[in-house]
């Protein structure tokens, strides 16, 4: 009886620390812009990744999103080769990973896009830096989409700005990242 008790708390526990669902996220872009004396941009179409996330207490979101680096395309083919090889490495590291750690909407995500900001880690070139991100999420028919944007200095990361002859891009890119995750 004790045992059989003790196993009813223990659930219970459970079920209310884990109101968190999987969701898988089954579309999303990263889409980079960078300053040379002129703006440019890529985009990204492989994000993929979990999201343990809880619609109504969306402020622990957890998850973890990855992206394959060789996958990154402007409108110019030697600029994303160049990307490739001397900016991401993607040779040697072939994945860019974004663990997410909460958020800070204290509300339930409603069906309309609601003023949010991400919380998480991005893992570039085996550095792991602490990212903020602006943006907005809803909730609707199972399925959760975010639309946002963080500030990336390549320094930080250990990237040397990329140049061709005297233009030098910009240290600091801006990173919009747009997803969508369905419930499991």
């Amino acid at each position: 009886m004790n045992f059989l008790r003790m196993a009813t708390a223990g659930l219970l526990v459970l079920v209310s620390v884990a109101g968190a669902t999987s969701f898988q996220v089954n579309k999303g872009t990263i889409t980079y812009q960078a300053s040379a004396g002129y703006t440019f941009e890529g985009s990204n179409s492989t994000l993929q990744g979990k999201l343990d996330l809880d619609p109504e207490k969306p402020a622990n979101l957890s998850g973890t999103l990855t992206l394959d680096s060789r996958a990154f395309r402007s409108d110019n083919s030697t600029r994303d080769r160049h990307a490739e090889n001397m900016v991401f490495r993607s040779r040697f590291f072939k994945d860019i990973t974004l663990t997410l750690t909460g958020s800070d909407l204290k509300t339930p995500l409603k069906e309309t896009f609601t003023p949010m900001t991400l919380k998480g880690k991005l893992t570039l070139r085996e550095t792991t830096r602490e990212v903020t991100i602006a943006g907005q999420g809803r909730f609707s028919g199972g399925r959760a989409e975010f639309q946002g944007t963080f500030a990336l200095d390549l320094r930080d990361y250990g990237i040397t700005p990329p140049s061709l002859l005297v233009v030098v891009v910009a240290p600091t890119v801006t990173v919009r990242i747009d997803a969508v995750a369905q419930r499991q």
